[in-house]
């Protein structure tokens, strides 16, 4: 299983720490429904499955999309997979961040701050243009591919890597001899041979040296960070129940 997409939203009214399971419990039931419509069969091809977690305090919402890791190779190569993913997540972020509040029970309000999240398929997204850029090699790309299936996979995702890695090793070559990879450098080479004025180091005249002033130390500061009070809300897949769990 690898998160193939993240959604944070914070708001300035909180939920009361009773109303945190049920809260949760409505906001996955809204975020699972909201993806099966958008992915349609899909959904269960992908074996999508949704997380969510709340916290008190300023309410803070995370909603974390899963799908097996076989989702990056459904179209016809691992990067037309994840700039596919990558939309899929764009389009649901428009369509369940709206309404996380109205699922929490919330006065209706926008979020003071939310963010969109990417998960392996942003990784894997920058480390192709990377390689376009000529910034790593593709051999550098393919093992940190590796590594972050590796890390974030979990261990269904282990049988999976030895094919997986063979073909991110040979898309990764041809992205690193793409036009685009050789129109980058040729355009670095242009501007290092004319002389880039906008990376010319400008020489600033020498200041003559000034005794510092001795400012005392004052003792650390002890900072007590309050520990939040949240729960993460999943679905069992035995019963179909929402399993919730309180930290």
């Amino acid at each position: 299983m690898i998160v193939i997409a993240e959604f944070y939203a914070r708001y300035t009214s909180t939920l009361t720490e009773a109303g945190l399971s049920l809260g949760g419990e409505n906001l996955l039931g809204f975020a699972e429904t909201t993806a099966q419509t958008y992915y349609a069969e899909r959904y269960k091809q992908f074996g999508i499955r949704i997380d969510v977690r709340l916290e008190v305090g300023s309410t803070r919402s995370w909603i974390s999309i899963g799908a097996i890791v076989t989702v990056l190779t459904q179209y016809a190569n691992i990067r037309q997979s994840v700039d596919y993913l990558i939309k899929d997540s764009h389009a649901l972020a428009r369509l369940i961040v709206p309404s996380i509040s109205r699922s929490l029970g919330l006065p209706i309000q926008a979020p003071e701050y939310h963010e969109r999240r990417l998960g392996l398929p942003g990784q894997l997204h920058r480390l192709f243009v990377q390689v376009e850029r000529r910034e790593i090699s593709a051999n550098e790309a393919t093992n940190r591919a590796v590594s972050l299936l590796e890390s974030q996979g979990g261990t269904d995702v282990l049988p999976e890597i030895p094919r997986l890695k063979e073909q991110l090793s040979s898309e990764f070559h041809e992205s690193q001899h793409s036009l685009s990879g050789n129109l980058y450098i040729q355009r670095s080479q242009e501007l290092h041979q004319a002389g880039d004025p906008r990376q010319t180091p400008k020489r600033l005249p020498k200041l003559p040296d000034r005794p510092q002033p001795v400012i005392p130390s004052s003792p650390p500061t002890v900072i007590r960070r309050r520990r939040r009070t949240g729960i993460i809300a999943t679905r069992d897949r035995q019963t179909g129940h929402v399993r919730i769990t309180r930290y």
